[in-house]
């Protein structure tokens, strides 16, 4: 046996990593402990499956405890705790995939597997030992499967690829007159489409594994899922060595060489600050207006080039489909941004900036630190890196004198040591000094330009100056980690595909899509049959001018009202972009939008959107619910949509049309009005002794309003309002075929369907849900039970006074979706309960009971109870 204390295996790895599977016939003693290792070495594996090796658990404790350090390896073992001879399975991984196991989960001996975590990647290595045939063994055979079938069930689900190294004890051809049953475990593999590698890799039949008295047979196998990011480059079977000159198994090696270059290629990048991913910022503060000009001018010549060279110059344009019509458009001003416009590239990390001179003398600093720690530390490759930092210091010193005036590079020497040491550590002292005072001034400086900015702040922007006095912050979150609950623990996911899957898992099933889907009102309760009637007072006609074409003036006056500054959608194209059109391109812009609303569509590309998580008003906690989804759509659509919501806000506050009294919606709503008629109500029942109205109030907490939304109850809503069937069908077009992609530390997640609601980023969006929720306000009006009094004076004259006194019945307080229910007896909140659980129920609509806010001027003994007595 070679004695491996003579040889230090390099920790050093190659990116084609070999895996083996043997069948050991026993590992209990010593010398065949041993002699695996020697042969796992000198062989060069990187990963070695063992099976049968017969350890009980406490003799597995200690296995090659003692060697883990010295060559850079760790061995896992599942040993059976029963009384069965053949039984007990391990893996061995050499460096550097013993980094990256986050798990192991043994099973009954016969299974093993090992989670490995890479960067964006998961792969599971499954040990196997399968039972020979025979019905003492079928019990095993069936549990095993059934073990194995849940855990490659897990793998899909989670994304993660396996493989799988194990002894079978089947062979196809030898094993032809067995029973079916007997190839169980290849027939479940081959329908999942894992791929066999010695078969996948021989020209010939696979050479067998397994030698006896009356011939051979292939029992070891290695399997891969499909798409296993580290292709298989070869297999072959090799012999294991002899131990003191007899067979130390039955058994020959198979071993498969895997290229994990990908794999490790991607981790050394995330090492790298967020892998260095850049995105391109456009730096519209800084363009001139001949940039601008300039930009201008060449997204019409792009455009014509683009259309000329796609299409006939004679065609009519509006016949193209609108996703012809976009990408045309699209491809214009994107090429012409790029040509014309100053822009830069950020990285996903922030970094303080510091002034030039601060920045190299922290480099100075930190290089000093690290050379004296070389020097005054025992490591193994010290003089390599000794003898660079040496060559290295030459250019620091004198970096350090240009920054210091009254300084000049002293001469020096390396020899002896402890002088080399001391100089080092003088030059320490005057670097640590002069960045004390560097530092210092620095603070003074942003002291005084911040002071500066805040008194100018004060003259030009009043909002941003409260916000700097009070210290607000504008919160945000960094999407690196998630903090779900896995079998009812709390687990912290920091790999980045694990932290995109439950990003789309949340955001997705946020809210569950409706049970019941209704496409007319003939299922109804009585009470909102009647509701969702088409009100008789308002034509169809007066919608007219929803849908006419849009002139070029009133585009581009939509087109200048949008604001600055704000995030773009997948495009890339912005707002400041599309306000500098002008000539063919504007044109062609109107064109694109007078033909979505002919059609009532949208192009294709309009339906893809980008989810920034932003923090609800409390603390993160890496808690995916206490973000609020904002959906970044094409600025082209929202352009589009503000055009149609212009004009429906005029129609439907001109004519008032709504009748549920919300305060938000449509032009001039505030809550200001809510507010104050709240105050006065209050004040009224504490102050007005000639009112013995009692009063009861229920403020309301409605969750995930504008992604609950169902579209065929929207639909309804839009009908009972005598909407065109043209304006309908655009309007929710808009919300079908969704699909969204959420921006994580890590970039994109994959796209996602989205199933129920409305965008939150959408102008339309709140229009929309004031409608959606009209009908249930129009009941409350109309039906509901012992209002609340407000009574108020007018004074008519001076001399003599006179007053008229006006009577005001209120329901409810409603801005957006708060509302506040109002009632002057405890049945008659009940009432109101009860009309509202109604309405939700019927509309998908989440309200969040728990966080229910009572208030009640009367002064109970006890408990109060609500009693909600619902129609559905």
């Amino acid at each position: 046996m070679m004695d491996n204390k003579k040889y230090n295996f390099s920790p050093h790895f190659s990116p084609l990593i070999k895996f083996g599977q043997i069948n050991v016939n026993g590992l209990c003693s010593p010398v065949r402990q041993q002699h695996l290792l020697n042969f796992f070495l000198h062989s060069f594996f990187g990963v070695l499956s063992v099976n049968d090796t017969r350890l009980s658990p406490s003799n597995a404790k200690f296995i090659f405890n003692n060697e883990h350090s010295q060559h850079h390896f760790r061995s896992y073992w599942a040993c059976s705790s029963s009384s069965r001879l053949h039984d007990g399975v391990g893996i061995l991984l050499r460096n550097p995939l013993y980094k990256h196991v986050q798990t192991i989960t043994p099973w009954k001996g016969r299974l093993l597997k090992l989670d490995l975590f890479f960067h964006q990647t998961k792969i599971s290595i499954i040990s196997i030992y399968y039972p020979p045939s025979g019905s003492i063994h079928q019990s095993i055979c069936n549990d095993l499967i059934a073990k194995l079938l849940s855990w490659l069930d897990h793998a899909r689900t989670h994304n993660y690829f396996v493989i799988i190294l194990g002894d079978f004890n089947i062979d196809e051809v030898a094993h032809f007159n067995y029973p079916s049953s007997h190839f169980k475990l290849l027939r479940l593999l081959s329908s999942r489409f894992f791929t066999d590698h010695q078969a996948h890799s021989s020209v010939d039949d696979p050479d067998p594994t397994f030698f006896h008295a009356n011939g051979s047979s292939r029992l070891d196998y290695i399997w891969s899922s499909p798409g296993f990011p580290a292709p298989g480059i070869f297999s072959q079977v090799v012999t294991c060595p002899d131990l003191l000159n007899h067979p130390f198994t039955d058994h020959k090696v198979l071993t498969t060489v895997f290229d994990f270059s990908s794999c490790l290629a991607i981790l050394a990048k995330s090492r790298l600050k967020q892998k260095k991913e850049m995105r391109t910022i456009f730096s519209y503060a800084s363009t001139s207006i001949e940039q601008w000009n300039n930009f201008t001018t060449e997204v019409d010549d792009s455009l014509g080039v683009y259309l000329d060279r796609q299409y006939n110059s004679r065609l009519d344009y509006s016949s193209l489909s609108l996703d012809r019509m976009w990408h045309a458009l699209k491809a214009a001003i994107i090429s012409a941004a790029i040509e014309t416009l100053p822009f830069h590239k950020v990285s996903n990390t922030h970094r303080h900036s510091y002034s030039p001179e601060l920045t190299m003398l922290i480099a100075i600093n930190k290089f000093l630190d690290r050379f004296l720690y070389h020097l005054t530390t025992r490591c193994s490759n010290r003089p390599t890196q000794i003898s660079q930092m040496t060559a290295a210091l030459p250019t620091h010193l004198e970096n350090l004198a240009s920054l210091l005036p009254d300084y000049s590079v002293p001469t020096y020497s390396t020899n002896p040591i402890s002088v080399f040491k001391s100089f080092l550590r003088s030059q320490k002292n005057l670097v640590s000094a002069f960045l004390s005072t560097k530092f210092a001034q620095h603070l003074t400086d942003s002291v005084e330009y911040y002071t500066a900015l805040r008194d100018e702040h004060f003259s030009n922007s009043l909002g941003t100056f409260i916000d700097s006095a009070l210290s607000v912050e504008k919160c945000s979150i960094v999407l690196d980690r998630v903090l779900v609950v896995l079998d009812s623990t709390p687990t912290l996911l920091t790999d980045p595909s694990d932290i995109k899957q439950a990003a789309i898992t949340h955001f997705q099933s946020i809210v569950s899509p409706p049970l019941v889907h209704y496409s007319s009102i003939a299922s109804f309760p009585v009470r909102w049959q009647q509701t969702y009637t088409p009100l008789s007072n308002v034509p169809a006609s007066l919608y007219d001018p929803v849908l006419a074409s849009i002139s070029l003036q009133e585009w581009s006056d939509v087109i200048s009202s949008m604001p600055n500054n704000k995030a773009s959608g997948p495009s890339k194209i912005s707002y400041e972009m599309i306000k500098h059109l002008s000539g063919d391109a504007l044109d062609f812009s109107l064109l694109l939008a007078n033909t979505c609303l002919s059609r009532d569509d949208i192009p294709a590309d309009w339906r893809e959107a980008v989810i920034y998580p932003v923090p609800k008003p409390h603390d993160f906690d890496a808690q995916l619910k206490n973000t609020r989804p904002i959906t970044l759509l094409e600025t082209v659509r929202k352009c589009v949509v503000k055009v149609i919501t212009n004009r429906l806000f005029n129609i439907l506050a001109d004519h008032k049309i709504l009748q549920g009294s919300n305060f938000a919606g449509l032009p001039g709503g505030s809550t200001d009005v809510p507010i104050k008629m709240l105050d006065a109500i209050i004040h009224q029942q504490k102050y007005d002794s000639t009112d013995d109205q009692e009063l009861w109030i229920v403020s309301q907490d409605i969750s995930k309003a504008f992604d609950s939304m169902d579209l065929n109850m929207l639909k309804l809503a839009l009908d009972r309002l005598h909407i065109p069937a043209l304006l309908v069908r655009f309007i929710l077009n808009l919300f079908t075929r969704r699909n969204n992609k959420i921006i994580t530390c890590h970039g994109n997640t994959a796209a996602y369907r989205v199933r129920v609601g409305i965008d939150q980023g959408e102008i339309i969006s709140p229009l929309l849900w004031v409608i959606y929720l009209d009908p249930l306000l129009t009941v409350l009006n109309r039906e509901a039970r012992d209002p609340f009094i407000l009574k108020s004076s007018a004074l008519l004259n001076y001399s003599p006074l006179e007053f008229e006194q006006h009577s005001l019945p209120i329901s409810h307080l409603t801005f957006m979706d708060d509302s506040t229910l109002i009632a002057s007896s405890k049945s008659g909140i009940e009432d109101r309960l009860s009309i509202t659980a109604e309405f939700y129920t019927l509309n998908n609509v989440q309200a969040n009971s728990a966080k229910y806010v009572l208030l009640s001027s009367s002064s109970p003994s006890s408990k109060i109870v609500l009693i909600f007595h619902l129609l559905l």
